[in-house]
C-alpha cells in the first residue's frame, strides 16, 4: 500500500516569522513539535515565485530547469514575457528536467496540483487546476472533468480568477483552494498532492512584513491546513500521510522603487514595452532587475553605457555579468534566448518597478514589502517542516537549501530526482518505514 504525500507552499512566509510572539499557527506549531523543522531553508535566485516554485519541485537551480524568473525578455522576439500566472508558457515546453511529480505518476502515484505554479499542461499531473489570474485559462487547461466534477458539487471554481487577482479577496482563493483539496482526499485519494497558497505573499506586498494583515494571513492559511488534516483524519488517511509544509521565499521590507525603463528612456536606449525599436530593456523580478540587450549590432558599447548608467543609480546594489551568472544558479545570457545580459540587485530597502510613464527613475513605493534578493540575505530565507509516519517526532534540523526538498521527498517515496542540485536530509526520517 504506497503512503499519501502532501507538499503545502505558502507563499513567502519566511522562517523568521516563527520569532514574532503574535504568530499564532497552532496547526504549524504542532506539525514542528511532533515532526521536523529547519533552522531555516535557503531559496535560489532569483527569489520570486515561478522560479523558485521550479526549484522546490524539480531539486534544480535554474541554470538546469529554465524558468529564470517571473518575467523574462525573449530576446529573439524583443518581447516582455511572462512565467508569472503561467500566461506565456507551459511546463512541457519550459521545465528541462523532471520534477518530482513526473517521477510519481511514471512509478504508478496518482498526482494532484491546486494551483502550483508552472503547471499548465503538465502531462502527469492527474487533478490539476494550475495557478492562473485570468478565468480563461482556468476554464482551458484545468483538468476538464475534475473542474465538471467541483462544478457540480457547489464549489464556486467560477471565482477562481476574480478571487486571485483582488488581494482583499485572496483569501477565498484560499479557502477554494482548500476545498478542493477536501474534495480531492474524500473522492480521489491522490498519492502525492501539492497545494500553493497565495495570501501571505500579497498581503505582506501590501501592508509589509509583520503587518497585522501578514500575521492574520500566516493564521488564516494555518486555519485551511488544519481542515486538511481535518479530512484527512476523516478519511483514515492521516496515519498515512506525510505533511510538507515549505515556503519558497521570504520578505523584506521596501520604501523605494528602482525605474530602470525610465533610465534608458531618457538615454534613447528604451521607447516603450515591446517596441521593436528598443535597444534595451529590463523587467523587474522583485529586487533584482534583468536587462537584455536587444540591439546585437552594439552589444558591446550599449553593454557598458548601461552598466556604467546602473551602477550610477541610487539603490543599485551588486551587478553581474553573463560570466558571473552560473555564480547565481543561472545561466549565460548567450546560452538561452530568455536569459538577460545584466542582472543587478537592489540594495535594501528598494525594489525594482516597472513604471516607464514617468520622469524619475527613483520614487516612493506602493508596495510594503518585497523578494527578490540574494537568497543568503537572512530576511529571504524560507521554511521547512516534515511530519507523518517516515518522520522522526520532535527534532530540529540545520538550515537546508530549497533544492533538497524534491530529493528528500523523493526518497521517503521510494523514489529518485536524478541529477538533482540538492541532497537527500535522510536525518529527518525514521529507518523503518522508508523503502531506502
Amino acid at each position: 500500500m504506497k503512503k499519501n504525500v502532501i507538499v503545502i507552499c505558502i507563499d513567502g512566509m519566511a522562517n523568521y516569522n516563527f520569532e514574532n510572539p503574535n504568530l499564532k499557527v497552532p496547526v504549524l506549531k504542532s506539525l514542528m513539535e511532533k515532526g521536523i523543522k529547519a533552522d531555516g531553508m535557503e531559496v535560489a535566485y532569483p527569489s520570486v515565485t515561478w522560479a523558485m516554485n521550479t526549484s522546490i519541485i524539480t531539486g534544480t537551480f535554474p541554470i538546469k530547469h529554465g524558468v529564470l524568473g517571473n518575467w523574462v525578455v525573449d530576446k529573439n522576439e524583443k518581447k516582455v514575457k511572462e512565467f508569472f500566472g503561467d500566461r506565456d508558457f507551459s511546463k512541457e515546453s519550459s521545465i528541462k528536467v523532471p520534477t518530482l511529480y513526473d517521477i510519481a505518476h511514471q512509478n504508478g502515484w496518482t498526482t494532484a496540483s491546486i494551483c502550483w505554479p508552472l503547471t499548465k499542461g503538465a502531462d502527469h499531473i492527474d487533478y490539476n487546476i494550475p495557478e492562473f489570474y485570468e478565468q480563461e485559462l482556468f476554464e482551458e487547461y484545468c483538468t476538464k472533468g475534475l473542474w465538471k466534477e467541483l462544478s457540480d458539487y457547489g464549489l464556486p471554481v467560477e471565482k477562481y480568477a476574480e478571487w486571485s487577482k483582488d488581494h482583499a479577496r485572496g483569501h477565498m482563493q484560499d479557502w477554494l483552494s482548500t476545498e478542493v483539496a477536501k474534495y480531492l482526499i474524500e473522492k480521489h485519494k491522490p498519492n502525492l498532492m501539492m497545494i500553493h497558497y497565495l495570501l501571505a505573499d500579497s498581503l505582506q506586498h501590501d501592508h509589509g512584513i509583520g503587518s497585522q494583515e501578514a500575521l492574520w494571513s500566516m493564521n488564516y492559511i494555518d486555519e485551511r491546513i488544519g481542515d486538511l488534516i481535518n479530512k484527512l483524519k476523516e478519511e483514515n488517511i492521516y496515519d498515512n500521510t506525510d505533511i510538507y509544509v515549505i515556503s519558497d521565499h521570504g520578505f523584506a521590507e521596501v520604501e523605494y522603487e528602482i525605474r530602470p525603463n525610465v533610465l534608458f528612456k531618457q538615454h534613447g536606449l528604451y521607447i516603450e514595452e515591446n517596441s521593436q525599436d528598443n535597444k534595451v530593456i529590463a523587467v523587474s523580478n522583485g529586487a533584482s532587475g534583468f536587462v537584455s540587450i536587444l540591439d546585437k549590432e552594439n552589444h558591446k558599447t550599449l553593454l557598458k553605457e548601461v552598466k556604467e548608467l546602473l551602477a550610477q543609480t541610487e539603490g543599485v546594489d551588486k551587478i553581474y555579468e553573463s560570466d558571473e551568472f552560473p555564480s547565481l544558479g543561472l545561466p549565460k545570457s548567450d546560452s538561452h534566448h530568455l536569459q538577460a545580459d545584466l542582472i543587478f540587485e537592489s540594495k535594501e530597502g528598494y525594489f525594482v518597478g516597472f513604471k516607464a510613464d514617468c520622469n524619475s527613475v527613483i520614487g516612493k513605493s506602493v508596495m510594503k514589502g518585497m523578494h527578490g534578493f540574494l537568497p543568503q540575505k537572512d530576511k529571504l530565507k524560507a521554511m521547512f517542516i516534515a511530519h507523518g509516519p517516515s518522520i522522526k517526532k520532535g527534532e530540529t534540523i540545520p538550515e537546508i537549501s530549497l533544492v533538497d526538498v524534491a530529493p528528500t521527498i523523493a526518497y521517503s517515496m521510494g523514489l529518485n530526482i536524478p541529477n538533482a542540485d540538492g541532497k537527500v536530509i535522510e536525518s529527518i526520517f525514521k529507518k523503518i518505514g522508508v523503502k531506502l
